[in-house]
């Protein structure tokens, strides 16, 4: 689910001009201001539950799993020596960007936006920089909770497996035949016996 909506927002906030990569994460080794980005990772918080959003003809939706993730917003002012206060300004505007792209994200993978939903954000200074006198970028964390559609399928993915239902539960079907000509008794008026039933009542 993180790679998709990673993907997803990446394009997005790219259609809108923002020159920052969002990435996979937990990132595995980073120099905090080395480079604007937005990373976004598993949380330890629980799932949630609740019960199916929508019904979907084929793939029967049983009911919506809710995990936590986290989204970390590195941002730098663009101008040399930029004061706190602008690498801030500019964390916040990015953040605001993000917020309405994860609403179109939602929209495009679960067909609704509110599938979404930010629990909290904050600044959230690096341990590594707490004592540095002029931090060279701001970070920002949001939480935020995604809908997971949980479904009735094969582990391949595929929906759920056809079934074959006793004689009398039909009350009316339909015999078809694949042959292109004369069936197998010569005989125009009768029912090939190639012929499968295809549907019924």
């Amino acid at each position: 689910m993180i790679h998709d909506i990673v993907t997803q927002l990446g394009a997005y906030l790219l259609a809108q001009g923002v020159p920052l990569k969002v990435l996979d994460g937990p990132e595995l080794a980073s120099t905090t201001y080395a480079r604007e980005r937005i990373v976004i990772e598993h949380t330890d918080s629980a799932d949630k539950y609740g019960p199916a959003m929508s019904t979907r003809a084929n793939s029967k939706h049983r009911r919506t799993r809710t995990p936590t993730y986290k989204l970390t917003l590195y941002a730098q002012a663009a101008s040399p020596g930029a004061a706190v206060f602008e690498h801030r300004r500019r964390a916040e505007d990015l953040l605001e960007m993000i917020l309405v792209a994860m609403d179109n994200v939602a929209a495009s993978m679960l067909n609704r936006a509110n599938g979404w939903n930010p629990i909290s954000s904050k600044l959230a200074p690096p341990k590594d920089l707490e004592k540095s006198e002029r931090p060279t970028g701001a970070v920002y964390e949001l939480l935020f909770t995604f809908d997971r559609p949980v479904v009735v399928q094969t582990f391949a993915g595929a929906a759920r497996p056809t079934f074959t239902t006793s004689s009398g539960f039909m009350t009316s079907t339909t015999r078809v035949s694949q042959a292109s000509g004369a069936d197998d008794d010569d005989d125009d008026s009768t029912v090939p016996a190639t012929a499968e039933t295809a549907c019924g009542a």
